[in-house]
């Protein structure tokens, strides 16, 4: 078992905000605007001189999509508490911590906002056609979430799997029914969700 007695499978520390799914992958896929400091030929005309964007997104998409959620961040402490970076430089310690803030994620994700093509929409405008032909395929139904409570030093991992429209919490040889409301509450680590057919 997991010892921490709440029985959902949440962290140890306390839940300080909360944030949704869909910020952090806006967060992810936010254009960034690189410096001229960093700057670098551009693949088609050569030119190195202006500043520039960059930006991740889903050119396809995949039949299964996983999502991993940071839980564990180390810094570089110093001798006076400072944090350096780098690797351990001096007499620098790691330092590691669990994050406990609640992701709260969706049963149904549409992944469009985060394709190419809606950045190049977002980018250029009407210049660039929407494909409504492929709304349905960026659709996602969630069918399993993988929880860590515990700390970054010890933890006990569980599951949430949906079979047949039901979901089953399952924690090590235990296998047991779960509310919906219990999943939609859990401290993903991992999220599985499962494209739906064309």
């Amino acid at each position: 078992g997991n010892g921490n007695g709440n029985g959902n499978g949440n962290g140890t520390g306390s839940r300080q905000r909360s944030v949704t799914l869909e910020a952090c992958l806006n967060q992810f896929v936010r254009p960034e605007h690189i410096g001229m400091n960093e700057s670098f030929p551009c693949g088609r005309c050569g030119d190195s001189a202006r500043a520039k964007t960059k930006q991740m997104a889903a050119r396809r998409l995949p039949p299964a999509l996983v999502l991993h959620i940071k839980r564990f961040e180390t810094s570089f402490v110093g001798k006076a508490g400072s944090k350096k970076s780098g690797l351990g430089i001096g007499d620098s310690v790691v330092v590691g911590r669990k994050i406990d803030v609640h992701v709260s994620f969706p049963f149904v994700l549409s992944m469009r906002p985060y394709c190419a093509s809606a950045a190049l929409r977002s980018r250029y405008g009407n210049r660039v056609p929407a494909d409504a032909s492929h709304d349905d395929q960026a659709k996602y139904d969630l069918y399993a979430v993988v929880v860590h409570s515990g700390t970054m030093e010890s933890g006990h991992y569980i599951a949430y799997v949906q079979w047949q429209g039901v979901w089953f919490r399952c924690d090590d040889h235990q296998v047991t029914r779960a509310d919906p409301a219990t999943v939609a509450q859990a401290q993903a680590y991992l999220l599985f969700y499962q494209a739906r057919p064309p």
